[in-house]
């Protein structure tokens, strides 16, 4: 595994030096995700460790010990993923900080917070007026089911059933379902 690893490393690095020069131009959030969106396209184990060995050189942090599966994308380097995690096919990650061993399915989407666009002035187009981007935890041991879409908190061992819509901080142990989610009940 280790092997593995270093050799995926050696395989990235002349992107990762890429990266960082583009980034000069065009700006980092922007570059990263132009190279996630092609990382994301590599298939199987091999495109697993090739994006594993990319995102450890490129995101605040990426352990190497997490699987990031086809089709999932970055959108910022401010993004910190630890050890045992797993992320599913089709999932879009903002500005998101994933403790370890939690589990996302596929086509998830974290946000970065329920405010990102601010709408309040109808004189003014929607694009033009700003946001704000907020940091979103997903706390150790939480299970994040398909298809949900995550604009807040998740606290630690907490489930959050398929299809979920999370705009409010879940507390720690609980189990949400629906849209907006709501508790179902505490995990024991």
């Amino acid at each position: 595994k280790v092997v593995l690893h270093y050799l995926a490393l050696v395989l990235v690095l002349p992107l990762y030096v890429y990266h960082l020069l583009e980034s000069l131009v065009l700006g980092v959030s922007t570059t990263l995700a132009c190279l996630s969106q092609l990382l994301s396209l590599i298939p199987g184990v091999y495109g697993s460790l090739v994006r594993k060995a990319f995102y450890s050189l490129s995101l605040e942090h990426c352990s190497f010990n997490c699987c990031i599966e086809f089709g999932t994308i970055f959108v910022t380097p401010k993004s910190r993923i630890n050890d045992n995690v797993y992320i599913g096919s089709n999932c879009i990650i903002s500005y998101a900080h994933i403790d370890q061993d939690v589990l996302i399915g596929s086509s998830v989407h974290i946000l970065s917070g329920k405010r990102q666009h601010v709408f309040d002035d109808s004189s003014m187009p929607i694009r033009m007026q700003g946001g704000e981007k907020n940091l979103i935890t997903i706390g150790e041991d939480s299970w994040i089911g398909n298809g949900s879409i995550i604009m807040a908190n998740v606290g630690p061992k907490c489930v959050v059933a398929a299809g979920s819509v999370v705009t409010k901080d879940i507390e720690e142990f609980s189990i949400v379902a629906g849209n907006p989610a709501k508790l179902i009940r505490r995990r024991a």
